[in-house]
């Protein structure tokens, strides 16, 4: 499946509850699409003004697009994204959890990145958890729009990402 079409077909998926952007760059890494969602819970007494506690989770899409991917291009990339999210997460009282996924589509898949990609995970923890945290899990699609690899493949999270020709 080329780029274009799984960008749709996940586009349309994600349309509902995300706001999507396209063609963005964060901190000089091009990113082809951008889906972010944000959801916030509160519980009350008698009136909305006296709201015993909130949590606001938030969660992203990040879709790339490489022909061919190497595991130092792969590292470097992950780096320096890991950081700038790191950077641009404010926690504070109400912030529970930032998810973030990061989808590289790619026509050649390499065995060492295949590798990586299956022991990569990145959690942070701020305040002991207290102030909430971060979660980044990267996923691998070749052009079939299967899902290659993953970290979380057989507990099965990323599921609806394998958007397949019908």
């Amino acid at each position: 499946m080329q780029f274009e079409d799984y960008r749709e077909r996940l586009s349309a998926r994600l349309f509902s509850n995300f706001d999507l952007y396209r063609d963005i760059t964060l901190d000089d890494l091009q990113i082809d699409m951008m889906a972010s969602f944000k959801k916030t819970t509160e519980r009350y007494v008698l009136l909305k003004k006296n709201v015993q506690y909130r949590f606001n989770t938030f969660e992203y899409f990040y879709l790339i697009q490489q022909e061919s991917l190497s595991l130092d291009q792969l590292k470097n990339f992950m780096e320096r994204l890991t950081d700038h999210i790191v950077q641009s997460t404010e926690p504070d009282q109400d912030h529970m959890s930032s998810d973030h996924t990061v989808i590289f589509h790619v026509k050649e898949n390499r065995p060492e990145v295949a590798e990586y990609v299956q022991k990569y995970i990145f959690r942070k923890m701020f305040k002991l958890g207290f102030n909430g945290w971060v979660h980044i899990g990267l996923v691998l699609v070749d052009t079939t729009g299967k899902i290659v690899f993953s970290k979380h493949r057989k507990q099965k999270p990323y599921r609806f990402l394998d958007v397949q020709t019908q």
